[in-house]
């Protein structure tokens, strides 16, 4: 009997278990079955029609972040002609830069009749807040960490940037004579780098100082600005414009970068960024509810797809991993990872402006947040979502497995692509391990080799310092040599004119001393003929007078001879 009971008990228990398991079993079949899990791994059409339902929904809101329009690339493109910079010249490049940068905002930006600068499309371009103005200065040392070489790139360093993690004093601007004073405050940015043309990197952080759109209180700023605001170690200045269009809820922002090169070359160039209103800003506009219902469909899907994987883990453990559809899976959850990155990329820009306490319109929020870093991060948002779209619409290969043509390509497809996911794992993890070694083991001589990198960057320093100063010696004795043969060559010159002139004063002197000798000689002749002349007159006259005396004294004689 109590065989015979013991075996009854153990039958009803057994009968209980199976009881048990089968409501188990029913249920997580049913649950199976509303989560769309076959045994085999893949989902079913139901699944695969709401998946792609979703993801018409994903493309649509990534369409509408991503695609710009034509009024788009035109808005841009008349930023960029109303904002273009006017060639600066080089000698004297700092005052100069004032004097355009006074001009330019008094003609161009700041018109005295309106605050609007330019109309595109039906609409005016308003500015909507201060105008930043930031000036970046250098120190005098070379750069003497990893950070300041990275951050220039490979052009020469020519000096960290003087930054602080602390806001500091403000520097105080009077001008003579006058009661008015500007402050400007070193601004620490939000990270963000900008690269001037030059290919040298600049902070968003600098000595700053902010124009009013009031058109008077602006020009009394510039006219303080032009007293010596610009200082002697001053490499760049930045100037910040946020600008919008309210007919076509456009936002943009212009950044006007000049550089102060070292070899006293100036380069300018603009930067124009923009993106729709209703992506940074709260507009209220139905579209933008529209674009905002589309993301918390895509939010709510991901966290959903995402809970039904945890339960496929939860129901198959290990199988999950090892068997059929486990490149989906993994897929799956890099999709997920994806989502959950770009939904708080998305989220950043809102906490910025929380943040910031922004108000808008800014004109009377001084210190309004960056919109450069703000439109970076949609940026990212926007390429973040692509790729995941991407992702899923390739994740959607899964469900034509329920097509039994498509199956065998669709499995040799997998496989290709868990082999290829293999090779770049395989390559990857060793990478990683080496760079951990690297990183940590190697730091130490790293830092020994940047020790000694800089060692002998000051003695190559120096050393062109010495042969800079050979070479300039010797440059000023050759100039000095060069100015004695000169200035020899000069003094020759000087006597040789002087001997000319005296030589042509003797050679005058002669032919007048020659010219008068001829002219005495000629009337010495003259005088000589002259009394020759007379004398042979005076001869021939005697000679007439001779014979009648003579014939006289003849007769004379004959009438004595005769008286005798």
């Amino acid at each position: 009997m109590r065989g015979r009971a013991g075996s009854v008990n153990m039958t009803a228990m057994r009968e209980r278990a199976e009881e048990a398991s089968k409501r188990e079993t029913s249920l997580a079949s049913q649950l199976d079955h509303y989560l769309g899990l076959r045994k085999d791994g893949y989902g079913t059409n139901t699944e695969g029609f709401f998946h792609i339902i979703f993801l018409i929904v994903f493309t649509a809101v990534v369409m509408d972040q991503a695609v710009p329009n034509e009024e788009f690339h035109s808005f841009c493109d008349s930023l960029s002609t109303l904002f273009v910079i006017d060639s600066i010249p080089e000698n004297d490049a700092r005052n100069a830069t004032l004097r355009w940068f006074n001009q330019s905002i008094a003609t161009k930006i700041l018109p005295p009749d309106a605050q609007a600068v330019g109309y595109f499309g039906g609409g005016s371009l308003l500015l909507v807040s201060h105008i930043q103005v930031r000036q970046l200065r250098v120190v005098a040392t070379p750069c003497n960490s990893l950070v300041q070489t990275m951050t220039t790139s490979s052009l020469p360093c020519y000096g960290g940037y003087t930054q602080s993690n602390e806001f500091r004093s403000p520097l105080t601007l009077r001008a003579p004579g006058s009661n008015s004073s500007i402050a400007s405050y070193w601004e620490l940015g939000d990270g963000t780098w900008t690269r001037g043309k030059s290919g040298t990197a600049y902070p968003s952080s600098g000595n700053m100082l902010y124009l009013p759109l009031n058109r008077t209180d602006a020009m009394a700023m510039l006219r303080l600005m032009s007293s010596g605001w610009m200082a002697p170690g001053t490499r760049a200045m930045l100037v910040d414009y946020l600008v919008i269009c309210p007919s076509l809820r456009l936002l943009g922002t212009v950044r006007q970068i000049v550089e102060f090169l070292p070899s006293g070359k100036v380069e300018t160039d603009v930067r124009v960024e923009g993106a729709r209103m209703e992506h940074v800003l709260p507009t209220g506009d139905k579209l933008q509810s529209a674009g905002v219902a589309g993301e918390i469909v895509v939010l709510t899907w991901i966290c959903l797809l995402t809970v039904r994987e945890l339960y496929i883990l939860f129901r198959i453990r290990w199988w999950y991993v090892l068997g059929k559809g486990r490149l989906w899976r993994l897929w799956s959850w890099t999709v997920f990872a994806l989502g959950a990155a770009s939904m708080a990329y998305r989220l950043q820009p809102i906490q910025l402006m929380n943040s910031q306490k922004y108000v808008f319109p800014p004109t009377t929020n001084r210190y309004f947040p960056s919109f450069q870093s703000v439109l970076l991060l949609l940026q990212t948002w926007r390429t973040l979502l692509g790729v995941n779209l991407a992702l899923c619409w390739l994740r959607s290969l899964q469900f034509m497995h329920n097509i039994s043509v498509l199956r065998p390509t669709l499995e040799a497809m997998e496989r290709a692509m868990l082999a290829v996911i293999s090779i770049v794992l395989v390559c990857f993890i060793p990478f990683l391990a080496l760079a951990m070694v690297h990183q940590l083991v190697l730091g130490s001589i790293r830092s020994l080799l940047m020790k000694k990198s800089e060692t002998w960057k000051g003695a190559w320093k120096k050393l062109d310092e010495e042969i800079l100063d050979e070479k300039l010696k010797v440059e000023m004795v050759e100039r000095k040599r060069i100015d004695k043969i000169e200035s020899s060559i000069a003094f020759l010159v000087v006597n040789l004119r002087a001997l000319a002139r005296n030589l042509l004063k003797e050679e005058r002197s002669n032919k007048l001393l020659q010219e008068q000798s001829l002219l005495l000689l000629g009337m010495k002749q003259g005088s000589s003929y002259q009394s020759l002349r007379e004398m042979s007159s005076l001869k021939r006259s005697q000679g007439a007078r001779e014979p009648g005396s003579r014939g006289a004294r003849r007769r004379g004689k004959e009438g004595s001879s005769e008286g005798h």
